[in-house]
């Protein structure tokens, strides 16, 4: 009898050691696919950004970015909100307590009044998109024409460089001993090419 019950708690235990990790297998799969549906969700609209001459309040507004921003006029809006006509989008990268989260601001172009700061909005106007990863961030691919090659960089100024880059990458990493998940919005009527 105790050799029985002995087979039948060993049975058992190991029986819950195999649901917890298949549970935590379908969690970690779960959470990939969302922030799979994110990323891709930033690409489309990335890869709409409006090219052609696009102004507020009189000024051309083109893309600009560092690492952890990127604002630009988009044509697909993700907010719901935002039917009809072109937004402007500004994605933000906040470091908080040793991870990284990123978050979205989304405004119809055409809500934007002549009074306000536009491109600054507050801390309550940002949704959360990813809220705990390792790393995220932003690089543009720029053509060296005196070179003959392209070359990513960490950083996009329409004043220093062309008006938009040829390509964003985007790089997500969820925990630091995974491979990252990049992915890559290209632009097909940019007019620097």
């Amino acid at each position: 009898m105790t050799i029985l019950s002995v087979v039948v708690v060993l049975a058992f235990g190991a029986f819950r050691i195999g649901v917890r990790a298949w549970e935590r297998g379908e969690k970690d799969i779960e959470s990939r696919q969302r922030y799979r549906i994110v990323l891709d969700m930033i690409k489309g609209q990335i890869a709409s950004m409006r090219t052609e001459d696009t102004r507020i309040q009189g000024k051309k507004v083109f893309l600009v970015g560092d690492d952890h921003s990127l604002s630009f006029v988009s044509n697909i809006p993700v907010n719901p909100r935002n039917i009809h006509g072109p937004v402007w989008v500004k994605y933000v990268v906040v470091e908080t307590r040793g991870s990284e989260r990123l978050t979205f601001h989304e405004r119809n172009i055409i809500e934007i009044s002549g009074e306000e700061d536009w491109r600054n909005p507050g801390e309550d106007d940002f949704h959360l998109l990813i809220p705990d990863a390792h790393r995220i961030g932003f690089e543009y691919l720029k053509s060296v024409e005196d070179e003959g090659f392209l070359e990513w960089q960490s950083q996009w100024d329409p004043e220093i460089d062309a008006a938009f880059p040829l390509a964003v990458r985007l790089t997500f990493l969820e925990e630091p001993a995974e491979q990252p998940l990049k992915i890559l919005a290209r632009f097909p009527h940019n007019p620097n090419r």
